[in-house]
C-alpha cells in the first residue's frame, strides 16, 4: 500500500532568477572599476605619446591688430614630430618665451597638439624672439623657435609724408579805377609817325669882326624817324641885310640843311646837329662917278650848326647857332659878309 507524503515534506527547489541577478552585480562592479581607473589616468592630450618626439613648432594663420603704439595678435601654433604628425603635450608642461617688452598670456590647449595665447608688443619691437620650451627636459628638445612672418610683426607703412605746400596763388592784379560817370576817357596817344613834314620861319643875326647884319629865313623840310633819333633835310631861303662893312651888301641865301635829331619822338626838348650848304648872291651898291650902280657877286659857303627845339603846340620853338665859311667865290677879293657866325630863332610847324 502506497502512501502519499505531504507537500511540506518535499525539498524546496532553487529558483533560476538568483543566478541572473548575481551576474548583473558582477557586470556593474566591473564597469565601476573601469570608470575609476579611467579617471585616475591622464587624458591622451596630457602626455607625450610613447615613442614620439616633438621636432617642430608651426605657427598657424592669424590676424594682427595695430594701434598707434602696440600690436596685438592671437597666437596659435601646433607641435609636430619629424614626420609632420601632431604631438599632444599638456599645456602646463609648455612655456612660451618672448623678447623683453612682449606681453604673453597663459597658454590654452586646443585640439590635440594645438595651443593658443594672446601677444601684445610695442611698435618699436621688430623681433619677438618667440620660443617654446618643455617643462621637463625629457625626450623632446628643450627649446624650439617659433617664427612668425615679417608681415605679422611689422606695422603697416604709414601714409607718405606731406609734400611741400602748393605755392600761394598770386592776388589778381588791381584794375585801374573806373572813370567817373559822364567824363570821357582820355584817348590813347597815337603811335609816332615815321615821316614828318616841317615848315618853319626864323629871324637871323650875323656877326663877325667888322661885320654884322640881320635877316629872315623860311624852310620846308622832311624828317625820317630812326630807331633812335631822326634824320632831316630841309630847303632854306634867307634874306640878309648887312649894316657893316661899307658899302653894306644885301644877300639872297638859298641852301639845303641836313640835320640829325638826338631825341625820342615824345621828348619835350630835342637837340640836333647838322650841316648847311648855302648858295649866296650878293648885291653891293656902287657908283661910277655920279651914276649909282649895283655890283653883283655869287659864291658857295658851307656851315655847321647845332640847335634845339622845344615842343610847343603843333610844332616847337627852335634856335640854331653856327658858323659858315667861304668855299667858292667868283672874284679873288675877300667878301667879309660870307664868313660869319649866324644865330637863328624861330618856330617850326610839324605834322607829328
Amino acid at each position: 500500500m502506497t502512501g502519499t507524503l505531504p507537500t511540506s515534506a518535499l525539498p524546496a527547489r532553487r529558483r533560476p532568477t538568483d543566478r541572473g541577478r548575481s551576474g548583473l552585480r558582477l557586470a556593474v562592479a566591473a564597469l565601476a572599476e573601469a570608470i575609476a581607473t579611467a579617471r585616475a589616468e591622464p587624458p591622451p592630450a596630457a602626455r607625450v605619446e610613447p615613442g614620439r618626439r616633438v621636432a617642430r613648432v608651426q605657427a598657424l594663420p592669424g590676424t594682427t591688430r595695430w594701434t598707434a603704439e602696440h600690436g596685438e595678435r592671437e597666437l596659435r601654433f601646433r607641435l609636430t614630430d619629424a614626420g609632420g604628425a601632431q604631438v599632444a603635450v599638456a599645456a602646463a608642461d609648455l612655456q612660451l618665451g618672448a623678447a623683453p617688452g612682449v606681453t604673453v598670456a597663459p597658454l590654452r590647449a586646443g585640439p590635440a597638439g594645438e595651443y593658443s595665447t594672446q601677444l601684445r608688443w610695442p611698435v618699436a619691437v621688430s623681433d619677438l624672439a618667440l620660443t617654446v620650451r618643455l617643462a621637463d627636459g625629457g625626450s623632446p628638445p628643450s627649446e624650439l623657435a617659433l617664427a612668425l612672418a615679417p608681415t605679422d610683426i611689422e606695422p603697416p607703412p604709414g601714409p607718405p609724408p606731406p609734400g611741400p605746400p602748393p605755392p600761394a596763388a598770386l592776388p589778381p592784379a588791381a584794375l585801374p579805377p573806373a572813370a567817373p560817370a559822364g567824363r570821357p576817357l582820355a584817348p590813347l596817344a597815337p603811335a609816332a609817325r615815321r615821316v614828318v613834314f616841317e615848315l618853319g620861319l626864323a629871324g637871323t643875326a650875323l656877326l663877325n669882326q667888322g661885320v654884322y647884319g640881320f635877316g629872315g629865313a623860311a624852310e620846308v623840310g622832311v624828317r625820317f624817324r630812326l630807331p633812335f633819333g631822326a634824320l632831316g633835310a630841309s630847303l632854306r631861303l634867307a634874306l640878309e641885310q648887312h649894316i657893316q662893312p661899307e658899302p653894306a651888301p644885301f644877300l639872297i641865301n638859298l641852301g639845303i640843311a641836313l640835320t640829325y635829331t638826338l631825341a625820342r619822338p615824345r621828348w619835350r626838348v630835342a637837340p640836333y646837329v647838322g650841316l648847311w650848304t648855302q648858295a649866296l648872291l650878293q648885291r653891293t651898291p656902287d657908283a661910277l662917278g655920279a651914276i649909282p650902280l649895283q655890283r653883283n657877286e655869287g659864291g658857295l659857303v658851307l656851315g655847321g650848326l647845332g640847335g634845339a627845339q622845344v615842343r610847343l603846340w603843333r610844332g616847337g620853338l627852335f634856335t640854331e647857332l653856327g658858323y659858315r665859311g667861304t668855299v667858292y667865290r667868283q672874284t679873288l677879293a675877300v667878301v667879309p659878309a660870307w664868313s660869319t657866325v649866324f644865330l637863328l630863332l624861330g618856330y617850326r610847324l610839324t605834322t607829328d
